[in-house]
Parts: structure tokens; sequence; C-alpha cells
């Protein structure tokens, strides 16, 4: 079973997601909305979701596992407002607008990396702040 959190990077996401829609907002100067702003999330990069998927096929191929959960994710803390600063650090102007919490968001995820570095080895995955930028370039509209 693989488990993944909050991956981004992807042209056709979903575009009401929190990285997608926070970048193409920005892109146009609107207002971002944080719904509490206090989330912690484990975002990671459609990239090294995908190689990480071809891994574990190549694993089960080789009967080398079966029954096992892993987490696909860097295992890393960002802030959500890490997002904005990013998105800022770009060049990007926009508004920002702090909601109350809802009730029904995850607050905070960060998964354990330790049994895919087991199974697939140690491996860097995109740092947060490189995916923003690819991202901003893939969203960016086409002239």
């Amino acid at each position: 079973m693989l488990r993944f959190s909050n991956v981004y990077g992807n042209a056709y996401d979903i575009p009401d997601r929190v990285i997608p829609k926070f970048v193409r907002t920005a892109q146009v100067g609107g207002e971002l909305v944080l719904e509490g702003g206090e989330q912690i999330i484990d975002f990671t990069h459609i990239d090294d979701t995908v190689a990480s998927i071809i891994q574990c096929m190549n694993l089960l191929q080789s009967e080398r596992i079966l029954q096992e959960t892993i987490h696909i994710l860097p295992g890393v803390p960002n802030k959500i407002t890490d997002i904005i600063g990013l998105l800022r650090n770009q060049g990007l102007q926009f508004a920002v607008r702090t909601n109350a919490p809802r009730s029904y968001d995850v607050q905070r995820f960060v998964g354990s990396t330790v049994r895919r570095e087991q199974l697939l080895g140690k491996r860097n995955f995109i740092r947060l702040e490189e995916g923003i930028r690819w991202t901003l370039r893939q969203l960016s509209p086409k002239e």
C-alpha cells in the first residue's frame, strides 16, 4: 500500500488544491485565503511520487515486497504560510486573508520515511522551494 501526502507540481492538478490554487492566484495578484493558517503539511512533488511508484512496481515484480505500507513523501514539515513566502520570494504581489480554521481540514501531517528508505533506498526529494519555482513556470499563462 502506498500512502501519498499532498502531491503537487502538475499542470493538470485539481485547481482548488492548495499549491495550484495559491500559485494561480498569486500570478494574477489575487487574494490567497488561509483557512486557519497554522497547518503543517508534508508536500510531495509529482516527479518524486512517480519515481517512487516505479521503484515500488519494480520491487513488486521482483517479489521482494508483498504486504507493506510505504509513505511516498519527503518527511518534511512545511507550514502552509511557507508557500506564501516562497511565492513572494519570486516577486509576486498578492493579498492574504486569514479565516478561522475549518473543522474538517487536517491541521498537521508529516509522514515517516523510514520504511520507504529501507525498501527503496535513501534519496533526496525535490525541496518545496524548487517545486514551487517549477510549478510557477508550468502554470504561467502562455502567450
